[in-house]
C-alpha cells in the first residue's frame, strides 16, 4: 500500500528473512529426492502435505529428471498436494 501511495503502481514485494527462501528451496528438494528414494524401495506413491504453488512446482522440477519416478499435485485449493510415484513400466 505504501509504495502504491508513493509511486501509483503496484508492486510486488518478497521479503526474505536471513535467506529462508533458498533455505526452503533446498529443504524441498532434498526431501523430493529422500522420498524418491523411498518410492523405489517400497513400490508405493507418497503423499506430501500441502503445498503452496511455487513449492509444488520445486518438487516437480526436482524430480523432472528422474525416469523412474513420476510426480503429480492432486486435490483442490489450499490442500493441494504432491503425489509422488514410480513410473510404469513400459510395455513391450
Amino acid at each position: 500500500i505504501i509504495t502504491y501511495k508513493q509511486t501509483g503502481e503496484h508492486e510486488r514485494i518478497i521479503v526474505d528473512v536471513e535467506g529462508y527462501r533458498d533455505r526452503r528451496e533446498e529443504n524441498l528438494r532434498a526431501m523430493a529426492e529422500r522420498i524418491a528414494d523411498q518410492v523405489r524401495q517400497s513400490g508405493r506413491p507418497v503423499m506430501l502435505e500441502a503445498m503452496t504453488p511455487n513449492e509444488r512446482r520445486i518438487v516437480h522440477m526436482a524430480l523432472a529428471d528422474y525416469s523412474d519416478i513420476s510426480s503429480e499435485s492432486t486435490g483442490e485449493g489450499e490442500d493441494r498436494r504432491v503425489v509422488i510415484a514410480l513410473k510404469p513400466e513400459p510395455h513391450r
